[in-house]
């Protein structure tokens, strides 16, 4: 795994962070042409992340890109440094993007967090919105389509589908059709969950954190 350097944090304790999520193609889960168990494959593909991670410039490069199977599961952006600017969080909301023509999140939503955002799954319901593309598909009975979210349950507690915060709202964000995306069940559950849990332990240590997600 790429060595993560650990930096001086602002005295106000800001955490910038940028995640750009990747929908991975369906090849992850064939071994030699043939369905393979699909828990072993889970495993077997988050390892990749220890291989050698690539680097591109800036987010509009990242379209360009052609997974294969057995490479990092990461790609850097700017050599990992995050242009966000912990200068700018000022209150606690999220900013949710409007869909395009096509009914897809394709510009990214923005959120500025604190630790008030950390939700139980106490309150999580069934998810009935349909992304667009929404499909699923199913290798060992198990299903390998998820419904992406831009900005995480876990840490979006009483933020309301407009992106304020509403103090008497103990859920987080769902079935809000400006956060959802149709993402594979390994990128969702594997990958993009890293950098959940540290967004989660950063609130939890009190900090403040700014935050990126765009799908591709």
């Amino acid at each position: 795994m790429s060595k993560r350097r650990k930096k001086k944090r602002r005295s106000n304790s800001l955490l910038s962070l940028i995640v750009t999520l990747i929908v991975l193609t369906g090849a992850w889960y064939f071994t030699g042409g043939q369905p393979s168990n699909l828990t072993n494959l889970f495993n077997q593909a988050t390892q990749t992340v220890t291989n050698s991670t690539k680097n591109v410039a800036s987010n509009d490069k990242l379209a360009d890109l052609t997974y294969h199977s057995g490479e990092s599961s990461f790609v850097y952006v700017n050599h990992n440094k995050a242009k966000l600017d912990p200068q700018k969080w000022q209150i606690n909301k999220v900013i949710y993007s409007n869909l395009d023509s096509l009914n897809r999140t394709s510009t990214g939503n923005l959120a500025y967090l604190e630790s008030r955002n950390l939700a139980s799954d106490d309150n999580r319901v069934r998810q009935y919105v349909e992304p667009a593309a929404w499909h699923q598909k199913f290798v060992d009975r198990q299903p390998i389509i998820n419904r992406g979210h831009l900005i995480a349950y876990s840490i979006s507690k009483g933020i309301n589908q407009n992106g304020h915060y509403n103090p008497s709202d103990t859920s987080g964000d769902q079935n809000n059709p400006k956060n959802l995306f149709t993402q594979t069940a390994f990128s969702n559950q594997r990958i993009q969950t890293i950098y959940e849990q540290k967004i989660r332990s950063a609130l939890r240590d009190g900090k403040r954190v700014v935050f990126f997600a765009k799908p591709i």
